[in-house]
């Protein structure tokens, strides 16, 4: 069965506030107490949209020091491994697939929804981790 994201999103925060968390109370940017925004460490991109929110309250929930993400498959590419038992977070984004339009026959691109999970990297062990922060101005 497929995904329901619009699904996923809502029971988190649902989650996140029978937790006794209010998320839109604390700031986005004290993610990872470092005033920095949820990055993505392989790719040094900083998360954007919904995911700074879903990414941010979690660490803050969470007690993550760190504003890096990865996914499971990055972590392994970096020589490291996550944790047992431990739960990753829902990210999505959309991306632009190009098809033909049945009626026209023109090529179009139309919006696909894409979801993945990924792992703070205090989830993670065995990585090597940057030393100084990602510029939040570079954020897409």
């Amino acid at each position: 069965m497929a995904l329901d994201v619009y699904q996923a999103v809502t029971d988190r925060i649902l989650e996140l506030l029978e937790r006794g968390t209010v998320p839109w109370r604390h700031p986005i940017r004290s993610a990872g107490g470092q005033g920095q925004y949820p990055t993505n460490l392989a790719s040094k991109r900083a998360y954007r949209g919904i995911n700074v929110f879903l990414l941010a309250v979690t660490a803050w929930a969470e007690g993550y020091g760190s504003p890096y993400w990865l996914t499971f498959r990055q972590t392994k590419e970096r020589g490291g491994h996550v944790r047992k038992g431990e739960k990753g977070t829902l990210v999505i984004f959309w991306k632009q697939h190009a098809t033909q339009d049945k009626k026209t026959g023109e090529d179009i691109t139309v919006p696909v929804l894409r979801h993945y999970t990924v792992f703070n990297t205090e989830q993670c062990e065995d990585l090597r981790l940057p030393d100084e922060p990602v510029d939040e101005s570079e954020a897409e």
